[in-house]
């Protein structure tokens, strides 16, 4: 199974950057943190939990990573294993 997990970058109100992203394969889905590799990390960890929860083989899953600017215009990052 290929997840994708596309990556947003913004300012909030209170100044810091953070990082976060959501999985069109998985809705309602998200993970927030201020570093890219903290929340790749997070954000592999909870979709592999969420995709056991719903009885994946997770042995099978792949993760293909996409900056939330090249997913509107259907551009990746390859993907990881």
């Amino acid at each position: 199974m290929l997840v994708t997990l596309v990556l947003h970058r913004g300012q909030p109100a209170s100044g810091n950057a953070v990082w976060w992203s959501e999985s069109p394969e998985l809705p309602g889905f998200y993970a927030a943190r201020a570093r890219l590799t903290e929340v790749l990390q997070v954000s592999e960890a909870a979709a592999m939990d969420i995709l056991r929860d719903q009885g994946v083989d997770t042995g099978r899953v792949r993760f293909r990573l996409v900056l939330a600017q090249e997913a509107a215009a259907s551009s990746g990052i390859p993907e990881r294993t």
